[in-house]
């Protein structure tokens, strides 16, 4: 009697298991709110003329370009 009760038990744990496994199965394309912009970060102690045409370059290819002026 107690082994058929236990079993019982088990197959119900079991099958609300799989029930919460399934559950996670089904999911929806995710949606897309826009491009990601690019932007591109530049610290630079000595501004040579290699660093500015650098810096001219990506003007053209970056959507911004965040000039990180103070040192901690």
């Amino acid at each position: 009697m107690k082994s058929r009760i236990y079993s019982h038990g088990v197959l119900r744990i079991c099958g609300l298991l799989v029930a919460v496994l399934l559950s996670g199965c089904h999911r929806e394309n995710p949606t897309v709110a826009g491009l990601l912009t690019q932007r591109g970060y530049l610290w630079q102690r000595d501004w040579n003329p290699a660093v500015t045409a650098a810096v001219g370059d990506a003007a053209n290819q970056l959507d911004g370009l965040v000039v990180l002026a103070a040192e901690m």
